[in-house]
Formats: structure tokens, sequence, C-alpha cells
């Protein structure tokens, strides 16, 4: 599911993400591994957030254009 969301969001040139959070604890996997895991493989255009019972658990912003002098 992870890989078919970051496709889509890069197919609609998608500029936020919202993501809710896996119910229960794993061993290995975090609740916001899909959000991690869409921070790490989407653009840095792309705002992403988990959110656990109206609380956002996991944010990452877009960064701004950078300017460059021509």
């Amino acid at each position: 599911m992870k890989k078919i969301l970051v496709r889509e969001a890069n197919g609609y040139s998608a500029t936020h993400v919202v993501v809710g959070t896996t119910h229960g604890l794993h061993r290995i996997r975090s609740s916001t591994f899909v959000a991690k895991y869409c921070a790490k493989n989407l653009s840095k255009d792309c705002c992403i957030l988990a959110v656990n019972n109206g609380k956002v658990v996991f944010k990452r912003d877009s960064s701004p254009p950078s300017v460059v002098d021509l």
C-alpha cells in the first residue's frame, strides 16, 4: 500500500499527503511507518502528516522553493 500511495502522490503532483497511524504496536514497524516511508520517497515539495485521534504525530513540512540567481 505504501508504494501505491507514493506512486499516486507523484502521479498527481500532490503537495500534501495526510495519512492515519496503524492500530496497535508492532515490534518492527512504528505506528508512523507509512508516513516516514512517504517522507523518504516523496519530493521535498510535499508536506506529509500522520494523524492519530486528531493529533499530529508525524509532520514533515515542504521545503520552500530555492531562489537561484541567474
